[in-house]
């Protein structure tokens, strides 16, 4: 999430990113950077990449649709495509080993006016 916060600069996913406590991460985070300074551009690219496929299925889709991230982790995709797109996604799933509790809580803290995360 470090490599790619700068991403998330407006609405929801901004609102998600500064809730976040990601300090846990910064000793990898630099470690990692030290073996390869321009990682996080790697990350940006496959973040915007899925992201703009999703944004044009949904944006070219006549039906409410079902997302499924599976990975989830703390990434606020989810919550801001549908934000972007509430009246073509019906259902939005998040699916991790762990942490979706407190996803959870921190999507009902934001979003209570988003009922469809489970």
């Amino acid at each position: 999430m470090r490599w790619s916060e700068r991403s998330y600069n407006e609405g929801t996913a901004l609102q998600i990113i500064n809730q976040l406590d990601l300090s846990s991460g910064d000793d990898l985070l630099d470690k990692c950077n030290a073996v390869c300074s321009w990682y996080d551009e790697v990350i940006l690219n496959r973040k915007y990449f899925i992201k703009q496929l999703i944004e044009q299925q949904l944006a070219a889709s006549e039906h409410e649709n079902q997302l499924v991230f599976l990975a989830a982790g703390k990434s606020p995709l989810a919550a801001e495509l549908l934000s972007k797109y509430s009246s073509r996604i019906d259902l939005v799933c998040e699916i991790d080993i762990s942490g979706m509790n407190e996803k959870k809580k921190l999507y009902d803290n934001i979003y209570l006016k988003f009922k469809r995360f489970l």
